[in-house]
């Protein structure tokens, strides 16, 4: 009779240390759920971006050139400049005047189209970054999990053959 008490009491801790086990992993899980959570956001992110037609798959092109104010103001600015200071010694209407203007223009393009192509490269660069660090946050916080996930199991296990064996 007492050691089948014995016996009962053994598998009754081995179940409960089971079910503590168990409670723990889950609260692991819960723990990390953020981490997850945000990983496979920045992860959707990635793969969109990087499917055909997305963020990081687009090229540059002179239209994104164009289309940034600060060059369009510094541009007319300088021509402007160039233009003041020939009326002010009476060739403005000049064909050197306007081939320096012309000559201008094209040397600032030229030099902003570097310029503009560097802050985009960048600004993919940046975006992509951030958001591969965010899904390693999530692939971190998953693999964590796994090897919890792994080391409860083994631990339930051995609880059972113990449970079994009493």
């Amino acid at each position: 009779d007492a050691a089948g008490n014995a016996a009962s009491k053994q598998a009754n801790s081995a179940n409960a240390a089971s079910a503590q086990q168990l409670a723990m992993y889950e609260q692991n899980r819960a723990d990390t759920a953020p981490w997850r959570a945000a990983g496979v956001n920045a992860l959707g992110r990635l793969d969109n971006g990087l499917a055909a037609g997305g963020q990081f798959t687009q090229q540059f092109s002179p239209s994104a050139l164009y289309s940034d104010p600060g060059y369009g103001f510094r541009l007319d600015e300088g021509r402007k400049a160039l233009e003041k200071s020939a009326a002010a010694r009476g060739l403005l209407q000049s064909g050197g005047t306007l081939k320096g203007i012309d000559r201008y223009a094209q040397d600032y393009a030229s030099n902003e189209y570097t310029n503009a192509f560097n802050r985009f490269q960048l600004d993919q660069g940046n975006q992509f970054n951030r958001n591969a660090a965010i899904a390693g946050l999530g692939q971190t916080a998953v693999s964590q999990l796994g090897a919890q996930g792994a080391n409860t199991a083994n631990q339930i296990g051995q609880n059972m053959i113990g449970a079994g064996n009493a």
